[in-house]
């Protein structure tokens, strides 16, 4: 992201896919919009927006995976060799986690399912620690310094005016004053 000043307005440009962008975007995003902007700051709780973030609105919402072997989902045999569109974004919301109101943001939930936005196995996502505490810090920074931000143009950051692409999901700008 590359901040550029318009007097008291900050624009936020995503250039380049990345999912450290992503997650901060998208975390920023959500606490503007759901009017939770200062409170995990104030509660010293900015990891676990990032957290409810990762599980509610993840940066990378599926993956495509091929089987090796047959294997049974849910009581279902796929056979070897099946290519599988696995989808993080609905995982954070399966029923099977039993969370209270899984699709409503709460960077306060109590009840957090096991993340997979950074994968997991073999496939989870080394960088991980290093995108989490980059997406705390810099939205610490931005708490601290611009306590009173809002975005100016909600309509242009709704998730239907985000870029379409089954794979990557999020806000092409955020327009905000503080």
């Amino acid at each position: 992201m590359r901040p550029r000043s318009e007097s008291r307005r900050q624009y936020w440009g995503i250039r380049q896919p990345s999912d450290r962008k992503q997650a901060l975007t998208n975390t920023l995003y959500r606490l503007l919009t759901t009017g939770t902007w200062n409170k995990p700051h104030q509660a010293r709780r900015l990891s676990d927006a990032v957290e409810e973030t990762l599980r509610h609105n993840p940066p990378l919402t599926g993956w495509l995976r091929n089987t090796t072997r047959e294997v049974q989902l849910s009581g279902i045999a796929v056979p070897a060799g099946t290519r599988l569109l696995l989808l993080l974004a609905s995982a954070g919301r399966d029923e099977d986690h039993h969370l209270t109101n899984p699709d409503t943001y709460d960077p306060q939930r109590p009840d957090t399912p096991p993340l997979l936005a950074f994968g997991a196995g073999i496939h989870y996502c080394p960088g991980a620690p290093y995108a989490r505490r980059l997406a705390h810090q810099a939205l610490t920074a931005l708490a601290q310094t611009c306590p009173r931000l809002t975005l100016t143009d909600p309509g242009r950051a709704h998730p239907d005016a985000w870029p379409l692409n089954t794979a990557l999901r999020v806000p092409r700008h955020l327009t905000a004053t503080w």
